[in-house]
């Protein structure tokens, strides 16, 4: 995820492509909106509720999504 992060990647993309998580599985698992979806992959922020919902469709602690914003952030802090 790091590596990902480090060299180019949003959060999320680190995290979508390497859970092979298609964006209509993440819809339905999650109940977040396709355009929400795209938004998160552009780089929008997410809410708490959308890093919660993510975190258990992953199955990872929420901790870690937020350790990879917080990485993102620092490293591209224009976006």
């Amino acid at each position: 995820m790091q590596r990902s992060i480090r060299s180019g990647d949003g959060w999320f993309s680190a995290w979508f492509r390497q859970a092979c998580t298609p964006y209509p599985v993440i819809e339905r698992k999650t109940g977040i909106a396709p355009d929400r979806i795209r938004a998160l992959d552009a780089g929008a922020p997410p809410t708490p509720q959308e890093c919660a919902a993510l975190a258990a469709l992953w199955n990872c602690p929420l901790a870690d999504i937020a350790a990879s914003i917080a990485l993102h952030r620092e490293l591209h802090p224009s976006g």
